[in-house]
C-alpha cells in the first residue's frame, strides 16, 4: 500500500543555495519550484504564497503577475498548442527564453528586460522576434484563461531587412 501524500513542503537541495517547494502537480508528477531565497523564514512565506496561488488556481481566480513564473506560463501554453504545427518552434523558443529569465516571474518582463534579451542574444533579429512573439502569446493565453492578471504590453523588436532575391532563368 502506498503512503499518503505529505503535501507541498520546503526542501533544501544539495549544492543549491536556495530553498525549493516540492509538490505534486495536477498531472500527478512531482515538481519543484524555487523560493528564490536561502532564508528559511522567507522560504516559509513563499510556501504560504504558493499555497494561496494554488488554491486560487483551483478555484479559477487570476493571480498577480509577480506570483507566476515565466516557466509556468510557457509550460501551460505549450500544453495548449502541443497539437499545433508551431509546437516544435515553441520548444526552441522556450529554451532560449528560460535561459535568460530563469526563475523570473511575469512582472520581470518589461521594456528593459526585453531590450537586454535582444542585446545579449547571438541569434538573428528575426529569430529573437519569433521567440518574443511566443512569449507574448503565452502571456496573452494565461490572461485570457484567467490564470493571471493582465500585465503591461511589450513591443517585440522589428525583424531584419527582407531578402531581395528571386528566381531567374
Amino acid at each position: 500500500m502506498s503512503r499518503p501524500g505529505t503535501g507541498p513542503r520546503i526542501i533544501k537541495r544539495k549544492q543549491k543555495q536556495n530553498y525549493y517547494i516540492r509538490f505534486i502537480d495536477t498531472d500527478g508528477k512531482q515538481k519543484e519550484r524555487s523560493t528564490g531565497t536561502a532564508n528559511r523564514a522567507e522560504a516559509e512565506e513563499a510556501l504560504e504564497t504558493f499555497l494561496g496561488e494554488r488554491r486560487a488556481a483551483l478555484t479559477g481566480q487570476a493571480i498577480n503577475p509577480n506570483k507566476m513564473t515565466i516557466a509556468q506560463v510557457l509550460e501551460d501554453y505549450a500544453r495548449f498548442v502541443e497539437q499545433d504545427r508551431e509546437a516544435s518552434r515553441l520548444g526552441y523558443a522556450i529554451d532560449h527564453i528560460l535561459n535568460f529569465w530563469e526563475d523570473g516571474t511575469l512582472d520581470k518582463v518589461n521594456k528593459e528586460t526585453i531590450k537586454a534579451y535582444v542585446d545579449q542574444s547571438p541569434r538573428a533579429k528575426g529569430t529573437v522576434r519569433r521567440e518574443l512573439t511566443c512569449l507574448r502569446a503565452a502571456i496573452n493565453h494565461a490572461v485570457s484563461m484567467n490564470r493571471v492578471l493582465p500585465i503591461a504590453k511589450f513591443i517585440v523588436p522589428k525583424g531584419g531587412k527582407p531578402k531581395d532575391r528571386w528566381l531567374t532563368r
